[in-house]
């Protein structure tokens, strides 16, 4: 990230710089993710399949916020809850 700043409505505008050669398809999505409930927080792109691709000073279509802390937690506690029910399902009763 090069550059941060908030448009009139403060949302949040982010200037990336990719590595030269980089091409990102131009339906891929651009969200800010946590590394765990006290990681960093970092940018992610997941690409898209189109065959035309984000020119130089181009724009994601669409974008995602953070989650908050909230979200993330109920994401955890849903995880851990499948993950014992499936192990359940393997004991002998």
């Amino acid at each position: 990230m090069t550059a941060a700043k908030l448009d009139d409505k403060f949302n949040a505008i982010l200037t990336l710089e990719l590595k030269d050669g980089l091409k990102v398809p131009d339906d891929s999505s651009a969200s800010i993710v946590s590394d765990g409930i006290l990681g960093s927080k970092y940018i992610e792109i997941e690409p898209g399949g189109s065959e035309d691709y984000i020119p130089e000073g181009g724009e994601f279509s669409y974008t995602q916020d953070a989650m908050v802390l909230e979200e993330l937690v109920e994401r955890i506690i849903g995880m851990g809850k499948a993950k014992q029910q499936s192990a359940g399902k393997g004991e002998a009763k």
